[in-house]
């Protein structure tokens, strides 16, 4: 029974991701909920592409990443080296898109 492990490669798939925003190289993405597939999905993506400059507007950046956790979605983003601003960020966010007050 069960007499030998056999390693096997799950062949790689090709996905798109399209952001929420551009202004002019920097793309934009706008979450309200942050999963774990979106976490996942935005990793990829950076490392597929490394020369991009993404940036994450949360709705409320103190959000755990999931129930109990002690990582918030703003400490998520600045672990792994993603800037992001809180939409009450009003200063910063309109610094970001390059909007005049």
């Amino acid at each position: 029974y069960e007499p030998c492990q056999l390693k096997y490669t799950v062949p790689s798939s090709i996905h798109t991701y399209t952001p929420d925003w551009k202004v002019g190289t920097i793309l934009y993405e706008s979450k309200g909920k942050l999963t774990a597939a979106d976490r996942k999905k935005i990793l990829h993506v950076l490392s597929s592409n490394p020369t991009i400059d993404i940036r994450i507007i949360f709705q409320n950046s103190a959000v755990k990443i999931r129930k109990g956790s002690p990582t918030s979605y703003g400490d998520w983003a600045t672990k792994n080296g993603i800037e992001w601003v809180d939409f009450k960020d009003k200063k910063k966010l309109q610094k970001w898109l390059k909007i005049k007050s």
